[in-house]
């Protein structure tokens, strides 16, 4: 079951495909998706065999109207690459789709031709960025976590950490505990409460 936000972008996908493309936000290869955003392979599943065809199709018109070369693709062409890159590169999302092909309208040197190969090339390329920017973050996160090679004690790591900061001494969530003195306030504040509700109900406390 796919989550209520996602199924939200697959609906808007089936009502208008070109539409849709149209407003995306291209992403980078070192940009993670949202927990909103569909793959490939979830329009396909979601909405069948016919609507991920034609959205990915959107973004092959895009390239065939920016490139105006000679040899432009035909529609049999769209359709085989469309079919292709749902087949092979399932993974990404039409947000990747887009960047990638955007950044190509604005790098590629094309000899008065648009082909399969020249597409499916920008999308392996696209994809080992996105392998190696998720290396990357990984090895970041480990680093944040990777016990230090100068430990230091409770005492001293507290001296150098801001208050607001000190996750530990603010307690699980980060928020301050409360004091004796508030504790005693919101209780008989509560207890303040009872009693008044109580009596408005003709129930006398106790």
């Amino acid at each position: 079951m796919l989550p209520a936000r996602m199924q939200g972008e697959l609906l808007k996908i089936s009502k208008s495909p070109k539409q849709y493309y149209a407003g995306l936000i291209p992403v980078k290869a070192d940009e993670p998706l949202t927990d909103s955003t569909p793959t490939l392979s979830q329009i396909h599943r979601g909405l069948g065999t016919p609507l991920a065809m034609m959205a990915v199709s959107e973004s092959l018109m895009d390239l065939k109207v920016w490139f105006n070369v000679k040899m432009n693709l035909n529609p049999d062409q769209i359709a085989m690459i469309a079919e292709m890159i749902l087949e092979v590169h399932w993974d990404l999302s039409l947000n990747d789709l887009k960047g990638c092909f955007q950044k190509m309208m604005r790098t590629a040197k094309l000899y008065g031709k648009l082909d399969g190969s020249d597409i499916l090339q920008w999308l392996d390329e696209y994809k080992q960025e996105c392998i190696t920017a998720k290396q990357k973050r990984l090895e970041e996160e480990d680093k944040q976590f990777k016990p230090s090679d100068k430990p230091i004690t409770y005492e001293e790591w507290c001296a150098k950490t801001p208050k607001e900061k000190n996750y530990l001494a603010n307690g699980r969530f980060g928020k301050a505990q409360p004091t004796d003195e508030e504790r005693d306030r919101k209780e008989a504040e509560f207890q303040r409460f009872r009693r008044n509700y109580l009596k408005s109900k003709g129930i006398e406390p106790k």
